[in-house]
């Protein structure tokens, strides 16, 4: 079999939403297969075949030889028994696949064709007398809160061996609603610095992903050195929980490993609604340019700004981890309060939610708020001393014509937008 060699019927992505698909790809062509005892002479054979019916028990028998190397102990000199038993995640399993896969000939990184490579755990774990002993891996599965960093910092050892660095950040994210345009509920970022030198960004973005629930950073050793320090940042850009489980793997020719101390937490400012935006139906989406980072949506920071303050670049990630009063001079000059709304504390409303057809009138929307989906907020819960106010609610006597609320309600049915918005509501406690 032809590792690098892509077949032409392959899936290829991006998803609907735009998202990178497929992930990982791996050998698949005349790839040799166990063959079912023949009639004549009843014996077992091997015969050639192509297809996913051949990259895919590859990929999944590569994800359960990494759990079991969790789980015998493998982690984290590469020798059986040498560690303590884990039991890996989806989120580790997945970080671990990802983070080894390597570029086939042919095609881009990240691309519609191969996404993060082919799959290889060479590249991923180390062995003793594995031929790639001199690697060093390691992992952290952590929770994160919303607007909260952790700081990992690893000090570079012999590059010689290693070919690059690599780093990748996976989280399962809550299940989105069906035919969602922009489906990822919990945005997490990671970035990367070299000796505090500029920031570096994943999936080959020049800025912030905020469209897949995977990020990897890959640096060549061509541009690292012994005693370099690599700090990995993870960051809770957008939570819709309270806390976000992660896991975060690194590969190359590294030595010490420290967790840094986490960064003030970045000022709470009001996030854009973690509602899904429905579309009449899924449709596939044209491909996202790979070198480019996905296009801003609602009141947050555009992840392609880029300025500078006392002759380093920065960007709007940057902004959270300054004092007060250096936010506020910065935040001043026209072209950062536009780009870096959240970071500068301008998200001051939550977006416009678009009402029902039938509720255009002032009249109406005054008399039928719950039909016309203008209820922003839960129902207050009594208190011991007494019940709070009433919630909010359709005037069971208002009457526009010869229709009340609930003919209102029926006639906005049609109205799946309308409806969306009416039925569904979030608060920071419950979600949707």
């Amino acid at each position: 079999s032809d590792a690098d060699t892509l077949i032409s019927w392959s899936s290829r992505g991006p998803t609907a939403d735009g998202r990178i698909g497929p992930m990982v790809v791996a050998p698949g062509v005349d790839t040799v297969s166990s063959e079912a005892a023949n009639k004549k002479n009843g014996s077992c054979g091997t015969v050639l075949m192509s297809g996913t019916s051949m990259a895919t028990p590859a990929t999944a028998g590569a994800a359960a030889l990494v759990r079991q190397y969790f789980k015998e102990g493998w982690y984290e000199n590469g020798s059986k028994g040498s560690g303590s038993p884990v039991e890996a995640t989806a989120a580790l399993l997945k970080a671990v696949l990802l983070n080894g896969a390597q570029k086939i000939s042919g095609f881009k990184l990240y691309d519609n064709s191969q996404g993060y490579g082919r799959v290889s755990l060479y590249h991923s774990l180390p062995l003793q007398n594995g031929g790639n002993e001199k690697i060093k891996f390691m992992k952290k599965e952590e929770t994160i809160e919303n607007k909260k960093s952790k700081v990992y910092e690893i000090t570079m050892g012999n590059t010689e061996p290693c070919t690059d660095l690599r780093m990748t950040l996976v989280w399962t994210d809550q299940a989105a609603q069906p035919g969602c345009n922009r489906c990822l509920i919990n945005d997490l970022d990671l970035t990367a610095q070299v000796n505090s030198g500029n920031v570096l960004y994943p999936n080959g973005n020049k800025g912030k992903d905020n469209r897949n629930n995977a990020e990897r950073i890959i640096i060549r050793t061509s541009n690292l050195k012994k005693g370099d320090k690599v700090k990995m940042n993870v960051f809770g850009a957008n939570l819709n929980l309270k806390e976000m489980d992660f896991a975060l793997v690194a590969v190359g020719c590294f030595g010490d490993v420290h967790t840094g101390p986490t960064p003030a937490p970045r000022p709470e400012t009001p996030q854009p609604s973690r509602k899904p935006v429905l579309s009449s139906a899924p449709t596939t989406a044209a491909p996202t340019p790979q070198n480019e980072a996905p296009p801003v949506q609602g009141c947050v920071d555009d992840p392609e700004l880029i300025f500078k303050f006392k002759q380093k670049k920065r960007d709007c990630l940057w902004i959270y981890t300054q004092k007060k009063g250096i936010q506020k001079k910065i935040c001043k000059k026209a072209k950062i309060k536009a780009g870096c709304l959240a970071a500068c504390g301008l998200c001051d409303t939550e977006p416009p939610v678009s009402s029902p057809t039938g509720c255009k009138k002032a009249k109406i929307k005054a008399g039928c708020l719950a039909a016309c989906g203008l209820c922003d907020t839960e129902p207050p819960v009594s208190s011991p001393t007494g019940p709070g106010p009433d919630p909010c609610k359709d005037d069971p006597q208002f009457k526009f014509g010869k229709r009340t609320c609930k003919q209102i309600r029926n006639k906005n049915k049609n109205d799946i937008q309308g409806l969306y918005d009416t039925c569904f509501q979030f608060t920071n406690e419950n979600g949707w």
